[in-house]
């Protein structure tokens, strides 16, 4: 991820292949990692562990949604106001 961000930051566009093939690879190193950190456990704590990330990562993902949507409506508004002509009376 961090090369992607460099990448963009660049002014640098990659192509989707590249931002698809980074993003695998960092999904498996990061997957590698959580697995690990389980491995073996007993499974109470596996399970207070396993729902305490899914509420992490809800929360994260819902925080991620609600900037991307704001994010949106700004462009969509920005795009309109483009569009359509002011009058002056």
């Amino acid at each position: 991820m961090i090369a992607v961000g460099a990448l963009i930051a660049l002014r640098n566009t990659p192509s989707s292949g590249v931002v698809v093939g980074l993003c695998a690879v960092a999904g498996i190193l990061h997957g590698y990692a959580y697995g690990e950190s389980i491995f073996g456990a007993e499974p109470t704590p596996l399970t207070a562990y396993l729902f305490g990330f899914t509420v992490v990562q809800l929360f994260v993902a819902g925080i991620a949604y609600l900037i991307a949507k704001k994010f949106r409506e700004k462009a969509s508004e920005q795009a309109l106001a483009r569009r359509i002509p002011h009058r002056r009376c």
